[in-house]
């Protein structure tokens, strides 16, 4: 790929996530929406990922003001996050648990009054300095070399653990995921939109990811339900979700071939 296209879907990619910043943390204080909450933790995801690959413009202070920024806001909305994942699973089941969705509603709306005051708007002064830099060959060169060296640690790390994904331990498993949605987003800033959906390699990440995703948020659900009173919990509720985690893997070890 031309190192100047590449640069130009990296400040346009940018851009648009520094403008949806600049009205998302506002949103999520005011309203708190479970939707809304998933979105502002993708878009800091996504754009904390972007600012690593430009991290040599930006000085060690911007970059690190914004490591501390995205950083908060992940852990204020952690909490709330793994809540929303086991109310979805919940109200998803064809009987309806009305007495233990109250009681995750009322811990969810405890941790989100905690939260709010936590999530804080992205500095104005700070955005302009991620916006940053306008461009030129140095720059685009420079951008062009660090996404490959980029990518080919990411390929090199999936290939490597992909094999060895159910042997190894939970934490390992997260990084995993993590590392393949990584090599999604930057597969993605390597193509043009209308070449997405007919990119073998995007699409064979993208399966991967969703398994991956799936199966996280399914253990969140169980870490959450876990946590409460057995009383509350429903024993076959429970026995349902061990299953549901169990079927997950099929589908992983399928996709994982990348």
């Amino acid at each position: 790929m031309k190192p100047a296209k590449l640069f130009r879907r990296w400040q346009e990619s940018k851009g648009r996530l520094l403008a949806a910043l600049a009205r998302l943390p506002e949103r999520v204080r005011r309203r708190g929406e479970a939707e809304e909450v998933h979105e502002l933790r993708v878009t800091v995801r996504r754009l904390r990922l972007l600012i690593r690959l430009g991290a040599a413009w930006y000085g060690e202070e911007t970059s690190s003001q914004f490591r501390d920024w995205s950083r908060g806001i992940s852990s204020a909305t952690d909490r709330v996050r793994d809540l929303d994942v086991a109310l979805e699973w919940l109200v998803a089941r064809p009987q309806r648990h009305r007495e233990l969705e109250a009681h995750l509603e009322r811990d969810r709306r405890h941790a989100w009054q905690a939260a709010r005051r936590r999530i804080k708007p992205l500095p104005a002064s700070l955005r302009r300095q991620l916006a940053l830099p306008e461009g030129g060959r140095k720059h685009e060169v420079r951008l062009a070399k660090r996404c490959g060296r980029l990518v080919d640690k990411l390929r090199e790390r999936c290939l490597r653990d992909a094999p060895r994904f159910f042997r190894v331990p939970l934490a390992s498993q997260h990084d995993f995921r993590r590392l393949v949605r990584r090599w999604r987003y930057l597969r993605e800033l390597e193509l043009p939109d209308n070449r997405h959906r007919k990119d073998d390699l995007l699409q064979r990440l993208l399966r991967l990811q969703e398994a991956l995703g799936h199966r996280q948020n399914l253990l969140l659900a169980d870490e959450v339900l876990d946590a409460l009173p057995p009383y509350v919990v429903p024993p076959a509720l429970l026995t349902s979700l061990t299953a549901e985690i169990r079927r997950t893997e099929t589908d992983i070890r399928r996709r994982r071939r990348i």
